[in-house]
């Protein structure tokens, strides 16, 4: 059943509307589905969809604001957008409605909906950077399974690895014990203070110089399937892993979910490995939010349609077998159907949660990433002392970015 609301009168039902949604399109003709079936419901309502390559999205849309003409409904590719008064606010949309914002996956909300308090998007399904692994591999090797809610240690992850592992030099009948962890795989937190401003210290303490010797040691290893493997064998670890050639490995969950149930295999799903015992786990998860843009001739249905694709579109999304970005609806739907790999990983999706706020991640992670590959492997530097050369190089970048943060206006 279709859901349908009232924002006022602010456009007689009558009057035809045309929105202008620009995004970038993932060719699974989902969101022409859904723009369907909302035209179904608001006659008087057209949505024309503008597919602006991903990688060029930022600057076509900032090109929009400063000739002001920008669309009606995007994507919130950066949150400035949002700090800059661009984005409407839907709370009062919600409220109205009876949608409760606690019922979302916390963790894909609050990165890209959320700021100071008010809420300004939502999506269709949540995306989630879990862990998954072959439970037949695992209980071959007399491995115990991975929880869905606590993580493993990165030294349990690595030696899972050695064990799972399976030399030959048929590259056809190998099997590798893990993928090799990444930054992005922990939480932010973990890498800056709590208000976000600072990462010496947190950056290079001795948990996270641990985790990254533990890292670099483990590459090179026949256990770690490697970017090289990848390229003789001809395939992506999902794909190795749908193919029980690969243990466990950290992948996005709507490209991993279906292709393993596809494949047959005994799959589960778990968080990521973190620094050492006792921290907290953490998924990072995201989604395919929507906003209106505060500036559109057309607010009020730009609203309708954002909520929606954040309601009637999480439930196209779970009846074609994707996980809702409401976690209740999954529930309510039994979206995990009796599949036990579903019900674990609809558990360790939900411990995305809100965390540390930096204006952008990205910039620390790929300093990170820059200092594992080219110091501690290909160099041979030990963790801490490479962490530490880099950690203020990393805080001379936070700075800025804050600079610009603090005091920008739009």
């Amino acid at each position: 059943m279709l859901l349908s609301f009232s924002f006022g009168t602010a456009i007689a039902q009558d009057e035809e509307v045309t929105l202008d949604l620009w995004m970038f399109l993932d060719g699974t003709g989902f969101l022409p589905s859904v723009v369907e079936a909302f035209e179904a419901a608001h006659p008087n309502i057209k949505v024309q969809i503008t597919d602006v390559p991903e990688g060029e999205y930022v600057t076509k849309v900032d090109t929009a604001f400063l000739a002001g003409q920008p669309p009606d409904l995007a994507f919130p590719y950066v949150i400035r957008w949002i700090r800059a008064g661009l984005v409407a606010p839907i709370d009062e949309t919600l409220a109205a409605a009876g949608v409760e914002i606690e019922d979302y996956n916390a963790g894909a909300v609050s990165r890209n909906c959320t700021l100071d308090g008010q809420v300004y998007c939502l999506g269709t399904f949540t995306a989630g950077y879990n862990l998954f692994y072959n439970k037949d591999l695992f209980d071959a090797a007399g491995i115990p399974h991975p929880s869905p809610t606590e993580p493993m240690t990165i030294d349990e992850y690595a030696d899972a690895a050695e064990q799972l592992s399976m030399y030959s030099d048929d590259m056809s009948e190998r099997v590798w014990g893990a993928t090799l962890p990444q930054p992005w795989w922990m939480e932010p937190a973990h890498y800056f203070s709590d208000d976000g401003r600072n990462v010496i210290g947190y950056v290079n303490d001795e948990a996270t110089a641990h985790f990254y010797q533990v890292v670099a040691d483990m590459h090179g290893s026949d256990s770690v399937l490697s970017g090289a493997d990848l390229s003789l064998v001809g395939n992506s670890s999902v794909d190795m892993l749908a193919a029980g050639q690969l243990g466990m490995s950290v992948e996005d969950s709507p490209i991993a979910q279906p292709l393993l149930e596809a494949s047959g295999i005994n799959w589960g799903a778990a968080p990521n490995p973190v620094e050492e015992e006792g921290q907290a786990p953490w998924v990072y998860t995201g989604s395919d939010e929507l906003m209106a843009l505060s500036g559109s001739d057309n607010l009020v249905e730009a609203l309708q349609f954002v909520l929606f694709w954040g309601t009637e579109g999480n439930r196209l999304r779970a009846e074609g077998g994707g996980l809702p970005l409401n976690m209740r609806m999954a529930e309510e739907l039994n979206w995990a159907q009796g599949s036990e790999g579903r019900q674990e990983l609809l558990a360790a999706i939900q411990l995305g949660r809100s965390t540390v706020f930096v204006p952008t991640v990205w910039n620390a992670y790929g300093h990170i990433s820059e200092t594992l590959n080219s110091l501690m492997i290909e160099d041979g530097i030990p963790a801490q002392e490479a962490l530490d050369e880099i950690a203020p190089v990393i805080q001379e970048d936070l700075d800025q970015l804050w600079e610009t943060w603090d005091t920008f206006e739009g």
